[in-house]
């Protein structure tokens, strides 16, 4: 534009030129005219030489004319040339500019197109918090045509509460830094979370001239991330529970190895002291009381390898439905004597009979562990109570159930008013071999055990505690509704002496041993192996017919029930009696599998393992009993004579 500009400058000034020259021309001719013969005649007197001089001066004047018309006619030309070529850059920069026109429209109606697309709410404001632009979705937030809020004020637009709220970014941006805030907004529907961001813009000079406001609506972005991190939380809490579930299971497996080896101890113990026993009135006339001693304590030890076998799971428990009133206050007087003098013991048992099925040793193994951690808890004495009580609770599902259903239980509280525990020592109060008690002053099996021993029984235990303010343990289990008594079984009187041949198969020498020697002492005829492959050799290669297997599970090489199966094989319907620390739950899946089998727990009841071979044998021999050549038995070649 300023070309053109100049350009109608230079015209402007050309022809100022062209009219002073034909004004100058028509003086400078005038005069000339007038004036040259005039003079010309006074100082020249001869006609002749003043001819002359004329024809002189009209040629001067005549070249005159010409140059200054050749000069007049030059000029118009390249003015005229220079018209046309202005012309022609008029006319193609007249187009340029109606091209770039055209562009900067289409431009303007796409950039309106992406700021009416995005989601981001936009507003430009000047100095005087005036709207200059908004866009189309901003127009929809504040619920006004976009005409109306350009020229408008802020303050008017969004409304004193949101303005105020905004107010401090407000004088942030106008001084030139950037601003953000967050907050909970809605206009017109439901209240959002909002990021605002205001943004300076600066002319040449660095100065504020206006700002934009850009806000976005992050209500699905703050939601997506709480759900992350409740699913990140859930993750850690379930990694946490099957770390304690290999925990558990880590423990339950030595424990249950200790148990195995611990009841094979205690066979030994209890078999010995009962042969003794029964001999003490002719060999050892003064030694019954503490022969009734060692067998005690080796029943309350084997009372503490099963409540270790109902922790691993490896337990097969003795399940009856069983009174919870009753068996609490049937345990008082031992509670108050574990608990002491300087500790009340309150029971606040409910009125209806609370029937759940148990095992009674194990459920009163927990109430004692329960009861002890109290104890220990309130070291200058206190309050323990004891309540009971049902309600409807939600138990582990079973049986392949992936939903938990709402049953009747029964409640057992034990809340003590000792010095409490924090969340971290709540997270691992029932780890095994965690406690806070001083060295010598507990295990950490005690909570461990119960936990297991609920669990066996389908049940739930938890605690809720603070530091200083006591704990309360519940344990909950489903009730039941006891079986009506049945008759009692006519008893019927059973000889303990035999002279069978038994197959005994028990990996530990010493209770080998000591079976066989029992055995011996009743009649029987025992072959003895050390394993089940040995076992299997045994009875293929004897000549003396066997009419029952006495056989340990677990053993090396070939296991008792393996063993077992290829006797059958050989031999179906020979009777055979298993005998384990800690296989109950095995044999009650061979009987449901329909295999004939007994079983009895170590550590071995020897009057209840004699009365056990009687029954089996009574069973698949009839009285008579039969002879050797009997089809029952199991021979291999000719029966010597």
């Amino acid at each position: 534009m300023q070309w053109f500009g100049d350009q109608a400058d230079v015209i402007k000034a050309d022809r100022s030129v062209a009219v002073k020259t034909v004004a100058s021309y028509a003086l400078f001719s005038s005069l000339w005219i007038a004036l040259s013969d005039v003079i010309l005649k006074k100082f020249v007197p001869d006609p002749t030489f003043l001819g002359r001089i004329n024809f002189f001066k009209d040629i001067l004047f005549i070249f005159l004319t010409i140059t200054l018309l050749y000069q007049l006619i030059k000029r118009y030309s390249l003015l005229a040339h220079q018209a046309e070529e202005t012309k022609l850059r008029l006319e193609s920069n007249t187009a340029a500019l109606d091209h770039f026109k055209a562009s900067h429209q289409d431009a303007l109606k796409n950039l309106a197109i992406v700021a009416d697309g995005v989601p981001t709410l936009i507003a430009h404001m000047d100095l005087n918090q005036r709207y200059l632009y908004v866009n189309a979705n901003y127009a929809t937030w504040v619920g006004r045509p976009e005409h109306e809020i350009v020229g408008a004020t802020v303050r008017e637009v969004i409304g004193e509460e949101i303005y105020q709220t905004t107010v401090g970014c407000i004088r942030q941006v106008l001084s030139g830094r950037f601003a953000f805030m967050k907050r909970t907004a809605g206009l017109l529907a439901e209240e959002r979370i909002q990021h605002m961001s205001f943004v300076p813009r600066f002319d040449e000079q660095g100065a504020v001239i206006s700002y934009f406001a850009l806000i976005n609506d992050i209500t699905d972005i703050t939601q997506t991330e709480q759900a992350l991190q409740a699913s990140v939380t859930e993750q850690r809490r379930i990694e946490e529970q099957l770390r304690q579930a290999q925990k558990m299971e880590a423990i339950g497996t030595m424990a249950g190895g200790v148990a195995h080896d611990f009841n094979n101890i205690l066979t030994i113990i209890l078999g010995c002291a009962e042969m003794m026993q029964s001999r003490a009135d002719e060999t050892y006339p003064h030694s019954g009381p503490y022969l009734g001693q060692i067998i005690d304590a080796a029943n309350r030890a084997a009372g503490f390898t099963r409540s270790l076998l109902a922790f691993s799971r490896q337990q097969g428990i003795e399940m009856a439905a069983i009174d919870l009133n009753g068996r609490i206050r049937q345990l008082e007087e031992l509670l108050k004597r574990i608990i002491g003098e300087d500790i009340t013991i309150t029971l606040s048992l409910g009125s209806q009979q609370l029937n759940v099925m148990a095992d009674g040793g194990q459920m009163d193994q927990v109430i004692m562990n329960m009861i002890s951690n109290a104890r220990d808890a309130m070291p200058q004495g206190g309050c323990l109570t004891i309540t009971t009580y049902q309600t409807e609770h939600a138990l582990p599902p079973q049986n392949g159930n992936v939903e938990s259903t709402l049953v009747p239980c029964a409640v057992l509280e034990i809340a003590d008013t000792g010095s409490g525990m924090n969340s971290a020592t709540l997270e691992r109060i029932f780890d095994p071999f965690y406690t806070t008690k001083e060295v010598g002053k507990g295990t950490g099996l005690g909570l461990s055990m119960a936990y297991g021993i609920v669990k066996s029984h389908n049940g739930v235990i938890d605690v809720t505690s603070e530091q200083d303010k006591g704990a309360t343990f519940r344990i909950i289990l489903p009730c039941v509704t006891p079986a009506p008594a049945r008759a009692p079984k006519r008893q019927v009187p059973l000889v303990m002496k035999g002279n069978e041949t038994i197959l005994l198969v028990e990996d530990d020498p010493v209770v080998r041993h000591m079976v066989k020697t029992l055995l011996q002492r009743y009649d029987y005829r025992i072959l003895t192996a050390q394993d089940g492959e040995e076992g299997l050799d045994l009875f293929r290669n004897t000549y003396e017919p066997v009419h029952l297997i006495l056989s340990d599970v677990i053993m090396p090489r070939k296991n008792g029930i393996e063993m077992c199966r290829e006797i059958r094989a050989l031999h179906p319907g020979i009777p055979v009696i298993f005998m384990s620390g800690y296989a109950a739950d095995f044999m009650d899946k061979l009987r449901s599998s329909g295999e004939a089998v007994n079983f009895i727990a170590k550590p071995l009841n020897m009057p209840l393992l004699l009365k056990t071979l009687r029954e089996a044998l009574a069973t698949a021999y009839p009285l008579p009993a039969p002879d050797a050549g009997s089809a029952l038995f199991h021979t291999m070649g000719e029966a010597p004579t």
